[in-house]
């Protein structure tokens, strides 16, 4: 059984978060997503997550560290 949670994040984060391809972004866009994963870890319990949904991008603010630019909203999957 699964709950959802959904996160606004920033949408350069998607592809590393997704696939762990980290091609093509910076080292401090790198070092978000490090810690954005590690986040989800210790909130939901590392292996007990999972990426659902995720919308186009659009402009708004990221719910992590407010960064303000291209967002998606991202479904996080959490095994209950």
């Amino acid at each position: 059984m699964f709950e959802t949670e959904t996160y606004r994040i920033p949408h350069f984060a998607i592809v590393p978060l997704v696939y762990g391809d980290y091609s093509g972004i910076q080292d401090d866009d790198e070092a978000f997503v490090d810690n954005l994963h590690q986040w989800l870890d210790d909130q939901h319990g590392e292996g007990q997550w999972h990426i659902g949904d995720v919308s186009e991008p659009y402009h708004g603010r990221a719910d992590f560290e407010r960064i303000l630019g291209e967002i998606c909203n991202v479904s996080i999957e959490v095994r209950i």
